[in-house]
Order: structure tokens, then sequence, then C-alpha cells
């Protein structure tokens, strides 16, 4: 008999995400470093991710749309766990209301 080996970065046990946010990041380096933060604290138990870029040559930002199982302040809690997530956290919000706009309270 076979041995079917499990990819260990396929989650067996998907929740659905109860909250949607969009945000933006600087670059997509800023979204690896958070989707890491998220596995590392054990919490990457489901999201989504839709990425859009876009094309200024300087300033690349990268507006992102997250389905996830966590509130925003814990999102947030989890963003700033890197140094330069303040795009990040001064734009997330809910999918519904999200303008790309940075609230300059939420640092």
């Amino acid at each position: 008999m076979n041995e079917v080996k499990q990819n260990k970065y396929l989650h067996i046990e998907k929740l659905a995400p109860t909250y949607k946010y969009g945000f933006r990041a600087e670059c997509v380096h800023d979204i690896i470093e958070f989707q890491n933060n998220l596995i590392s604290n054990k919490l990457y138990k489901y999201n989504g991710w839709n990425l859009n870029y876009s094309r200024h040559n300087i300033f690349p930002d990268v507006d992102c749309e997250l389905e996830i199982d966590l509130e925003i302040d814990k999102v947030r809690e989890i963003m700033r766990l890197q140094l330069d997530s303040h795009i990040m956290t001064q734009s997330i919000t809910d999918y519904e209301n999200y303008s790309g706009e940075r609230d300059y309270t939420n640092n």
C-alpha cells in the first residue's frame, strides 16, 4: 500500500472566514511578512488573498483583499509585528468601506 504524504502547506481544517478586509501595502514583501507572522503565531487557519498592484514605478502599492477569521484589531496587532507596516495598519478597514485612504491615527 502506498503511503500518501500530506502537503504541509495545505490546511486541512479550513474555517469559513468571518471577516473580509481591504488594505494597502507598500510592496508584496510586506504581505509575505504579514502572512509569515500569521503562520508563526498559529493564526493562519484560513485566509484568502486578492492582490492588485499599482503601476507606479517608485511606489508600487498593493491593494489587498483579505478574508480571515480574525477581528480587525487582532489583524492590526499581527501587522504591527513587522517593522514597516504603517500603511497596512492605517488603511485596513471592512472591505465594503475600503477606499485605500489611510487613517493616520492607527499606527
